[in-house]
């Protein structure tokens, strides 16, 4: 793989669709390599109820939270930390970002005993928010909250 392969983030052809934030932040994003953006990449927190991954604000104070919730089958990697970051860049420059990830091939970040997890196939996902309400509160998520995803990550 080559670490110094700088990848467009917005096409040309899309450029005269985007307002003057998002061709900042896609300036901002031209030089970044993909192994500055793994070197960048924040490690997970995990506690009891699960992983999370946590971004914050340029500056050290921040006005409110913005969870993420990820697509179904998609843990914490670099393509999905670039999605977050590029939103944080955009849209929530003052937001701390959490970001959720999915339990993936090989990686785990949440656990459901054999009871529970039946529960949530059968079709009752309140557990699985439970889990993740409690993980929030486990990380010290307080105040105002946003909540976003697509896919398994739109129930959150």
């Amino acid at each position: 793989m080559n670490e110094n392969l700088h990848t467009p983030v917005v096409p040309d052809q899309l450029h005269q669709y985007m307002d003057d934030e998002y061709m900042a932040a896609h300036e901002r994003w031209q030089d970044v390599s993909f192994g500055d953006l793994v070197d960048s990449m924040p490690q997970t927190v995990e506690t009891e109820y699960g992983k999370a991954a946590i971004l914050e604000p340029s500056d050290s104070e921040y006005r409110d939270t913005v969870v993420v919730g990820l697509p179904h089958q998609q843990g914490w990697k670099p393509s999905m930390y670039a999605r977050a970051k590029y939103m944080q860049d955009t849209v929530a420059p003052e937001s701390r970002i959490v970001v959720l990830p999915n339990n993936a091939a090989g990686d785990r970040n949440y656990h459901f005993d054999t009871e529970t997890a039946a529960a949530i196939r059968g079709g009752n996902l309140t557990p699985y928010y439970e889990q993740r309400a409690r993980l929030l509160d486990a990380i010290g998520v307080e105040g105002k909250v946003d909540l976003t995803g697509y896919s398994l990550g739109g129930l959150t």
